[in-house]
């Protein structure tokens, strides 16, 4: 799973100065993110939200309301090297994440696996 992973994430990176798990924690990972699989990736086109809350309502787990410009974000400890617009979620989270993405109005969620 790990190394599965690196794969993910940093595809053309190649081990040099770190080893086993501490590699992972070298090159940017956090535990939450080692402590699940990767499945999808989940993406907001923030810039096109409109606020209506929908995401948020439907999987409160994973959206959240920004609240310096009100248009939807990924909770902190789903996303991906801290970019507010992309995360990765935990298995239990990936069917709302997917609802949420089909019910946007403006369907600016994308899941990418």
């Amino acid at each position: 799973m790990l190394e599965s992973a690196v794969q993910y994430y940093y595809p053309l990176h190649k081990k040099t100065a770190c080893q086993d798990d501490s590699y992972l924690y070298c090159i940017g990972f956090t535990k939450h993110q080692l402590s699940r699989s990767v499945s999808v990736k989940v993406i907001i086109e923030r810039a096109s939200c409109v606020i209506c809350g929908t995401c948020q309502d439907i999987c409160p787990g994973l959206f959240e309301q920004d609240p310096d410009d009100s248009f939807s974000r990924i909770i902190e400890k789903y996303r991906i090297n801290g970019n507010i617009a992309e995360g990765t979620p935990t298995d239990d989270l990936t069917a709302c994440a997917q609802e949420a993405s089909d019910l946007c109005p403006v369907q600016i969620i994308s899941i990418q696996e």
